[in-house]
């Protein structure tokens, strides 16, 4: 439950960013502050990027490809998360694989399918850890 909580924090900073707010600094993102752009391939070659998304509460869920607690994880946040909000226009949920070294279609796919998660995911996502200072699971 932490781990969602962590997440929803993460979505809440993004959520709310303004063109007007505060300095970008090196502790990372702030609520307020404009959200950093990213952009990044999905699995059906789509472009999953921030600006996609504006106007919406965006859930993002951080993951590594075969990693068991965010294999764990991911099952949990989709019957908790993405089924209770999936129904509100307002709402979106995006996975980004931070494994960089093993991140291809087929390890995503594979995380895809023992999950069982229904929302866009992308490959080769490591820069977002950076980007927001944040780590996968």
């Amino acid at each position: 439950m932490h781990k969602i909580l962590l997440s929803a924090i993460l979505v809440l900073m993004i959520g709310c960013s303004s063109s007007t707010g505060g300095d970008n600094n090196s502790e990372g993102t702030a609520v307020g502050d404009v959200a950093k752009s990213f952009s990044y391939t999905g699995l059906d070659g789509s472009t999953i990027a921030l600006e996609n998304y504006s106007g919406k509460v965006l859930f993002i869920f951080t993951f590594g490809n075969t990693c068991p607690t965010c294999e764990q994880a991911g099952r949990q946040i989709e019957t908790e998360v993405t089924d209770v909000f999936s129904g509100n226009e307002d709402f979106a949920a995006i996975g980004l694989d931070q494994w960089n070294s093993s991140s291809s279609e087929s390890t995503v796919q594979a995380f895809k399918n023992l999950t069982g998660i229904s929302f866009p995911l992308a490959i080769q996502a490591g820069d977002f850890s950076t980007l927001y200072q944040t780590t996968y699971d």
